[in-house]
């Protein structure tokens, strides 16, 4: 083929590709989007909430100071009381968890390099609203302190627990935490 014709050739198909495009109405691909992580931050003397390891909560005011950036990207800039609250229960919720989990478990450890060892760990079933006990070899599909031994934890912690309480420790998820108004 004479570089004339390549050069045909190519033209050619621009306008098969161009045409091809319009009959299945193909977008080009996007430039991907910044995935670095976004926080809001507050404005400046704006009141925000923080929540300590104990539990407690506490107001400050955005002074754009190097504690505030600190605990924006440590994810303890919580603009909202109520939801405060709810992180400081979440907090507590999460610790006794792991606590009776410690407890069942005993001197049982996780051997991820073992793939014969069963590992188990709860999931929320949203059709069934229901917990269920979900068994792994080798894939840590959840926080690794949520690894028990056997199935018979789960009825030892709905003694200790309520299942929205379990609910909310296992998917982080704070809606299934109710705040008392004052």
């Amino acid at each position: 083929m004479t570089p004339k014709e390549i050069l045909e050739r190519i033209e050619q198909l621009e306008k098969e590709l161009a045409s091809l495009k319009e009959r299945v109405n193909i977008e080009p691909p996007q430039k991907a989007e910044n995935l670095e992580p976004k926080f809001d931050v507050p404005e400046l003397d704006q009141e925000y909430f923080l929540v300590y390891a104990n539990g407690s909560t506490d107001n400050l005011y955005w002074g754009n100071s190097v504690s505030d950036y600190a605990r924006l990207v440590h994810g303890n800039i919580i603009l909202t009381e109520q939801e405060a609250l709810k992180t400081a229960i979440y907090n507590k919720l999460r610790a006794k968890y792991v606590a009776y989990i410690k407890e069942y478990n005993g001197d049982w450890v996780a051997d991820w390099s073992d793939k014969e060892q069963v590992k188990y760990y709860l999931q929320w079933d949203c059709f069934y609203n229901s917990l269920d006990i979900v068994n792994t070899y080798t894939n840590l599909p959840t926080d690794s302190d949520f690894i028990f031994k056997d199935y018979n934890f789960l009825s030892f912690i709905q003694k200790r627990m309520t299942d929205a309480e379990i609910r909310a420790v296992i998917n982080h998820d704070l809606s299934c935490i109710e705040v008392e108004n004052e």
